[in-house]
């Protein structure tokens, strides 16, 4: 079952202008990414999602916090501009809107993309769910 971010953390993350996995699938890593992207991968795939976001540059994407693994390492502190751990565990909507009974089961973080991305999560509404650790331009 395809489970979506809640919708009041999406209007807070503001316009995309691509989501290139519900509605392509995996076909979403073979089609061409422009302008800003949302990202929300099939957790089965996140490695090469996530790659392919580092390339792209501009987005941002929903993932579990899993800080040990390689893709995070090459793909998110290698890349990213930006994190937001988010305080608690997000619980999920199905297509049609309701909200799961269950948690994700993990920590969620936010991933940002270039400079706007960061922005946009450092504003107060969205900084509030959670702390935000700047990764690129700290140095």
């Amino acid at each position: 079952m395809i489970m979506r971010p809640p919708p009041h953390l999406l209007r807070r993350l503001g316009h995309f202008d691509l989501d290139p996995c519900p509605l392509f699938g995996t076909g979403g890593l073979e089609m061409e990414w422009v302008g800003r992207v949302w990202l929300n991968p099939p957790y089965s795939l996140v490695g090469p999602f996530m790659k392919k976001l580092a390339e792209h540059g501009n987005g941002m994407a929903l993932i579990f916090g899993r800080t040990d693994t390689r893709w995070f390492h090459d793909h998110v502190f290698a890349h990213a501009t930006s994190i937001l751990f988010i305080k608690g565990r997000i619980r999920f909507f199905t297509p049609e809107g309701v909200e799961a009974k269950w948690n994700g089961g993990a920590a969620s973080v936010l991933i940002a993309y270039g400079e706007y991305n960061h922005e946009v999560l450092a504003q107060p509404s969205v900084r509030e769910m959670g702390h935000l650790v700047r990764l690129k331009g700290n140095l």
